[in-house]
């Protein structure tokens, strides 16, 4: 005949299997929890990997500016004529550039002349004759109401290139371009200008605050040039008029 279990047997079994339950129930929480802190973890060790090379890769674009900025700053100092400095640095930059149209323009108020130093267009050295700055007028008054600030023309750069003048009567028109002011104090000496012929939004990459730097050093060491002519030339005429007096 079987045994008849207790109440009192039953309740013993019931407590007794309850804490394992517990346990296996815990145990696949604390899992889970685990899983979840772990994927976090790799998420945010990418995101620390992904800051770490970028900002390691914007520490070696600022190393190679500086030293581009110090190139071409040792080259406004070696006392070369303002065409030959200028002519180098065209050269500097468009090797780091990797632009085929580049250009490099003094104006100078005393003659009302825009001299073109270094025009390179298409990949190849092109020889642009003097223009008036009357054809630049409303550049010039552009850029001194920008405090030397660049146009950057990436969409309607046809338009924007006849609005402020260039100084040249182009056939072929610019799908983008970027213009740098070259200042000497709020006087405009000069731009740099970039130009791409085939497509909008050509210059995406473009070092902006570098190039930002290098038109401020050459706007400066324009007006030392000048400067110091202005002074030779007082000096001599100073010279002559003494050696007439004697």
């Amino acid at each position: 005949m079987p045994q008849k279990t207790s109440p009192t047997s039953k309740a013993i079994k019931a407590k007794s299997s309850s804490p394992k339950k517990t346990i296996q129930k815990t145990d696949v929480s604390e899992i889970r929890a685990l899983k979840e802190q772990l994927a976090q973890r790799d998420v945010e060790i990418a995101r620390l990997s992904a800051d770490n090379q970028r900002l390691l890769k914007e520490t070696e674009q600022r190393a190679t500016e500086l030293q581009i900025i110090n190139n071409i700053g040792q080259t406004l100092t070696e006392g070369l004529d303002l065409d030959s400095t200028l002519r180098h640095v065209g050269e500097r930059l468009r090797d780091v550039l990797k632009v085929d149209n580049l250009g490099i323009t003094a104006f100078d108020t005393q003659t009302g002349l825009a001299i073109s130093h270094y025009l390179v267009r298409n990949g190849k050295r092109t020889i642009l004759e003097n223009f008036s700055l009357i054809k630049f007028k409303l550049g010039m008054r552009f850029a001194s109401q920008m405090g030397g600030k660049p146009l950057i023309a990436n969409t309607n750069a046809e338009r924007y290139w006849k609005k402020i003048g260039t100084g040249t009567e182009d056939s072929e028109m610019p799908k983008s371009f970027v213009m740098l002011p070259m200042m000497a104090g709020r006087e405009l000496v000069g731009s740099i200008t970039i130009v791409d012929f085939e497509k909008e939004n050509a210059f995406p990459n473009l070092p902006i605050d570098m190039l930002e730097t290098i038109a401020s050093n050459m706007g400066t060491a324009i007006q030392n040039v000048r400067l110091f002519d202005e002074t030779k030339k007082l000096f001599k005429e100073a010279e002559e008029a003494r050696a007439s007096a004697e």
